[in-house]
């Protein structure tokens, strides 16, 4: 994982406190992949389309991605560059 992704898992782990051990950050590459894994482990589960529009707008703001890219099939590093 590079940085840039690892800044992104802990930005999740953050907002929503959660823990996202290695082995599971490895295995989300889609930004749908980070959407199901923060309703499917935050306590409580957030609502779908909040925690939606958080990850959206995040990732415009912190890697400047823009919006229309952000799409829940867009891989985070291959479709996003977000290394």
């Amino acid at each position: 994982m590079g940085l840039d992704v690892v800044e992104l898992v802990i930005s999740i782990e953050q907002h929503f406190g959660i823990s996202i051990p290695d082995a599971d950050a490895r295995s989300l590459r889609s930004v749908g992949d980070l959407h199901a894994y923060i309703l499917a482990h935050a306590e409580p589960p957030p609502a779908s389309e909040a925690a939606w529009e958080w990850l959206r707008d995040m990732i415009e703001a912190e890697f400047g991605v823009p919006r229309d890219r952000i799409t829940p099939e867009a891989w985070v590093v291959r479709d996003l560059g977000i290394n």
